[in-house]
């Protein structure tokens, strides 16, 4: 049903510590499913990847440990065939911990994940691989 209104993805449709469920919306689903914003360590993310619960890992620079672990998700991501976009990092005028938004992407981004967002127009099996 969101298909048709060429939704890019579904954000953590259900709450994110079910990921048995997670993985159920993700496989009734053709767009991709994004989850980790609150997932703090790279063993977090093992676990939803393990249990293809998401396609999109968005694991936030300031919660998982900082840029080394973020590095770490991202190439685990790619390992699984997965999507972890570079996230932003804390700008200067920002008032930690609350405010992540900045310009820079992380350099957390391995060559898969290089990129702020897969294109738009593909279905979703081709969108992220």
């Amino acid at each position: 049903m969101l298909e048709r209104h060429n939704v890019f993805h579904f954000d953590e449709p259900i709450p994110y510590t079910d990921l048995e469920g997670m993985a159920q919306v993700a496989a009734a689903l053709d767009i991709p499913v994004a989850i980790g914003e609150r997932q703090h360590t790279r063993f977090d993310f093992k676990g939803i990847l393990v249990k293809n619960a998401g396609d999109i890992l968005q694991p936030g620079v300031t919660k998982c440990g900082g840029l080394s672990e973020a590095k770490k998700i991202a190439a685990l991501a790619d390992a699984f065939g997965k999507y972890a976009p570079p996230t932003p990092l804390p700008s200067a005028s920002a008032s930690p911990p609350t405010s992540t938004s900045g310009p820079a992407p992380s350099p957390a981004a391995t060559p898969k994940n290089s990129t702020s967002s897969p294109p738009a127009t593909a279905p979703r099996s081709s969108r992220l691989r």
